[in-house]
């Protein structure tokens, strides 16, 4: 992957994921899930360890690192972006099933 690409990738995780990952950290409730609320600080912190897996991957390119730099950068991108599926598994558990819709009479 060349420099430029690996530049371009990390502005939009920068762009896209980081100010609402912190936002949700800081405990912003979005409208779309503003209906069933839940730890959404937790939502925040998949978010930044997913940005963390990003710039784990992307640095060491970026700066032209050692291939085992490198490698060491995807392992711990791998752990991070594992970090991040437990993160939100554990975020839907506690909010548990969801409740069903109520049907509406028929106009």
């Amino acid at each position: 992957m060349s420099s430029t690409t690996s530049w371009i990738l990390l502005v939009v995780c920068t762009v896209l994921i980081l100010p609402s990952s912190l936002a949700l950290a800081a405990g912003w409730i979005p409208a779309v899930i503003r209906h069933r609320p839940g730890p959404v600080r937790v939502l925040g912190a998949a978010g930044i360890s997913m940005y963390g897996a990003a710039l784990c991957e992307l640095a060491p390119r970026i700066a032209q690192a050692a291939r085992e730099t490198v490698t060491a950068g995807a392992y711990a991108a791998v752990v991070l972006a594992g970090v991040t599926v437990v993160l939100v598994m554990a975020y839907d558990m506690v909010l548990g099933r969801p409740k069903p819709l109520e049907k509406r009479p028929a106009r």
